[in-house]
């Protein structure tokens, strides 16, 4: 850009240009509504609990489940995160400016630049990567501390279930023993490093859906690649995403059910057995490490034997039959020669979560307060400006692409009936619900270029906004 008088002359204008073009794209009206419902939410949720009504969830924070703030986390309080905020930004702007001329290599590189630097916002490497697995005395790493011999422990897993911490005894033994095998390779910054490299496979998995989704269903002239590109960058700055994509095993989760998405695409446009293969390894890999895979089982169900149904394709039916198979020959195996009896520990899991039983009867208020509040943190995490895109563009998606809008509403679908069903009681939505948020940011996917470097501008925003005022430590 020139610098001198004239070139100022044609930068200004354009500057003002670009900017005034920027704020007539924005949904202000929805983004206006969206932070008064938050506000609302807030309020009443305060002052419910002010009155004594035992709602299960937090103070202030509302509808974040856990917030203890900057000074409890950050070494050197909200002014040494300032260095990485600047840098997560810069980074931002080059991504905004660059996405589209880069090649794909380098927005993934970029876009997992953005993850580290965004979690760095905490303080240093020991606040971003290390603390978050050894903090408390309740996590997974506590529990794989004392695993001793692996396969002795996976045997007694259904007896001792119950006398595990909190986040252990809730999930399959499997979630312990990741921890435990890298604990024992590389000690707790063994175990910090291999999730980070394991987690930020996220990026790539991401692209790689992202495009055969949008393969055949590109519209201004711009290809699937650039689209992908787009996205991603979004993806890797989602709130969620970038705060807890690298730091807990719900990032490993994630993973598994990207794969497992992948999969999906790729068998419903072509049965052969590569594709196959991903959607029962994304299938087997994410059920091992959550109960929560059986949200897996309802959306193939759903998507299956609707394009079975009104399309004439069985390609994702049977797909899902053989997973389906291979899920139940895994399960009695482990049962077989492992002792391990996974459909004991689900219903174990299902009880310890919920021991009154359906917490609509044995606690209304509770129920309902919790179910605001998982729903409200999902939102807030995808960020207040791209819910407010994707409210306007969803529509589009809906009547353009049929499977793409049939994708994205089945995944919604299934997740909010998870949550009328009592999952999730103690909120964390956006942690152990990381793998909501791919068929929530496909309902964007059809939007112009521009559209989607917005979005990644409000999620970045956002993104080193929250990082810097405090963690969300879990």
């Amino acid at each position: 850009m020139s610098i001198g008088p004239v070139g100022m002359k044609i930068s200004l204008p354009l500057i003002r240009n670009a900017l005034s073009e920027f704020a007539n794209r924005q949904p202000w009206m929805a983004v206006s509504l969206i932070l008064i419902a938050l506000i609302v939410l807030n309020t009443g949720n305060e002052a419910l609990l002010n009155a004594g009504f035992a709602l299960g969830t937090p103070h202030h924070s509302f509808p974040i489940s856990l917030f203890p703030g900057s000074p409890n986390f950050h070494p050197n309080g909200p002014a040494g995160s300032m260095p990485y905020t600047i840098l997560f930004l810069v980074l931002l702007f080059f991504a905004v400016r660059s996405v589209r001329r880069l090649a794909v290599p380098w927005v993934l590189v970029l876009s997992s630049a953005l993850v580290l630097s965004g979690n760095l916002i905490q303080g240093d490497f020991s606040s971003a990567f290390v603390r978050p697995f050894t903090a408390t005395t309740v996590q997974y790493y506590h529990d794989a501390a004392r695993v001793g011999a692996p396969l002795l422990w996976l045997r007694s897993f259904n007896e001792s279930q119950v006398h595990l911490l909190c986040h252990s005894r809730t999930h399959p033994p499997f979630a312990v023993l990741i921890h435990s095998v890298f604990l024992s390779l590389g000690g707790i910054t063994g175990l910090s490093c291999a999730f980070v490299v394991l987690s930020l496979t996220q990026i790539p998995l991401f692209y790689v859906t992202a495009r055969a989704l949008l393969l055949h269903h590109c519209e201004d002239g711009r290809s699937a690649k650039d689209a992908a590109k787009a996205l991603t960058l979004v993806y890797s700055v989602l709130p969620a995403v970038n705060i807890y994509s690298v730091i807990c095993l719900d990032a490993l989760i994630a993973v598994a059910f990207l794969i497992a998405l992948l999969g999906l695409v790729l068998t419903d446009r072509k049965l052969n057995v590569p594709n196959v293969a991903i959607l029962t390894a994304g299938f087997s890999l994410a059920n091992a490490l959550t109960f929560g895979g059986t949200f897996l089982i309802a959306v193939l169900g759903i998507v299956g034997l609707y394009r079975a149904v009104r399309s004439r394709s069985y390609n994702l039916l049977i797909g899902s039959l053989a997973t389906f198979s291979f899920g139940i020959l895994l399960i009695v195996a482990a049962h077989r020669f492992f002792q391990y009896d996974h459909l004991r520990a689900f219903f174990t899991a299902a009880r310890l979560e919920n021991p009154d039983g359906f917490r609509l009867l044995s606690d209304p208020i509770g129920y309902l307060g919790t179910r605001v509040e998982g729903l409200a943190e999902i939102l807030l995490f995808l960020g207040v400006g791209v819910l407010g895109i994707l409210m306007r563009e969803f529509p589009r998606v809906m009547h353009a692409d049929g499977r793409i809008g049939l994708l994205s509403v089945s995944g919604i679908v299934v997740f909010l009936l998870m949550l009328a069903s009592g999952a999730f009681p103690t909120g964390e939505t956006a942690r152990c619900c990381l793998f909501i948020y791919p068929y929530l940011l496909i309902c964007g996917s059809r939007s112009s270029f521009s559209v989607l470097r917005d979005m990644a501008v409000w999620a970045g925003i956002q993104t080193a906004f929250m990082q810097t005022i405090g963690n969300y430590f879990w």
